[in-house]
C-alpha cells in the first residue's frame, strides 16, 4: 500500500514541475533561439578562429555572398566580444515593451542596416578588415527601450536619461572616431568601429518613429 501511495504522487508532482518548465519556455524562447543561434555560428571560437565566411566584406558582397549582410552581426572575434556583445544585445532585447515578435525582428533588421551603412560609409576599413558583432544594434535597441519609456509618465524621466546617454555615447563616439573605454578591451573586439553605433541607435530611433506614426492606434 506505501508503494502505491507514494508512486500515485508521482504524477502530482511532475504536473508541479511540467508547468513551471513551460512557463519557462513560454516566456523565454526567443532569448534560447537566438542564445542558441549565436552559439552555433561562434563554435569555431573554442578553437581560436573565426567564422570569416559570415563577416560582413563589401567585396564579398559584390562577388555574391549576399548573406554576409544579414550574418555579420551574428560572428564575433573572441569569446570576451561574444559575451560583451550578447550579454547587453539579449538583455535589452528581452526587455522590450514590444512583444510581437515581428516588431522586435524589424527593430533588429533596421538597428543592423543602420549599424551597417554607417560603418561603411565612416570607415574606410570596413572594406579590408570587414564588420562583425552586435553592438551597433545593442545601441539601438537602447534607444528604442528610452523612446518606450517616454510614452509612460511614470518612466519619462528614465527615458529621457537613457536616451541622453546613449545618444550622447554614439554622437560623442563619432565625433572621435574612437569607442569609449575602447582601450579595456585589450584586442579581444578586434578594431572597434565608433560609426557603428550611432548607425545603429539611428536605425532604432527611425524604425520606431516610422512605426509611431504609421500606427498610432495600435500602440
Amino acid at each position: 500500500m506505501q508503494s502505491t501511495a507514494q508512486s500515485s504522487k508521482l504524477p502530482i508532482s511532475m504536473q508541479r514541475i511540467i508547468p513551471l518548465r513551460s512557463d519557462h519556455l513560454r516566456r523565454y524562447w526567443q532569448l534560447w533561439v537566438w542564445g542558441i543561434i549565436l552559439a552555433a555560428v561562434n563554435l569555431p571560437l573554442l578553437h581560436h578562429q573565426v567564422r570569416t565566411g559570415l563577416l560582413f566584406l563589401p567585396e564579398a558582397v559584390r562577388d555574391g555572398e549576399w548573406w554576409r549582410v544579414l550574418t555579420f552581426p551574428l560572428v564575433h572575434l573572441s569569446p570576451y566580444h561574444l559575451l560583451l556583445d550578447a550579454g547587453g544585445f539579449l538583455l535589452l532585447y528581452h526587455y522590450l515593451e514590444e512583444k510581437r515578435v515581428s516588431i522586435r525582428l524589424l527593430y533588429v533588421l533596421c538597428a543592423g542596416v543602420g549599424s551597417l551603412t554607417m560603418a561603411w560609409i565612416a570607415e574606410p576599413s570596413v572594406s579590408e578588415r570587414g564588420l562583425a558583432g552586435l553592438s551597433g544594434i545593442a545601441h539601438g535597441m537602447m534607444a528604442i527601450s528610452a523612446l518606450e519609456m517616454l510614452r509612460r509618465p511614470d518612466q519619462r524621466s528614465w527615458g529621457w536619461g537613457f536616451l541622453a546617454l546613449v545618444s550622447g555615447k554614439s554622437v560623442y563616439e563619432l565625433w572621435m572616431g574612437t569607442v569609449v573605454f575602447g582601450f579595456l578591451h585589450m584586442g579581444q573586439c578586434g578594431y572597434p568601429i565608433a560609426a557603428c553605433h550611432a548607425g545603429g541607435l539611428m536605425g532604432g530611433v527611425l524604425i520606431f518613429g516610422i512605426r509611431q506614426v504609421l500606427y498610432q492606434h495600435d500602440v
